[in-house]
């Protein structure tokens, strides 16, 4: 069993415009509790928009809740999601 508030590294991934990619990932990794630890370079998508891939180390529910904030900011075709496997 998982304890959420253990400090963990987590996968995020962003899939949206090129331009909020390093915003988001940098919002996150702002977030008090949370160190950004590793990124992959930007992938450019066939409809032009990137992926980021990301790797974070906190708290699971420090994590979700970034993410879920970030989620309900997001525009057009962007997507973001923390791998909690």
């Amino acid at each position: 069993m998982c304890d959420a508030g253990a400090v963990n590294e987590h996968r995020i991934r962003f899939e949206g415009a090129s331009t909020a990619a390093v915003s988001v990932a940098t919002a996150i990794a702002d977030v008090d509790g949370v160190n950004l630890t590793s990124s992959e370079a930007p992938a450019v998508l066939e409809d032009g928009r990137v992926r980021l891939d990301f790797v974070v180390e906190g708290p699971l529910d420090v994590i979700t809740a970034a993410v879920e904030e970030m989620r309900a900011d997001l525009r057009g075709e962007s997507s973001i999601a923390v791998d909690t496997s």
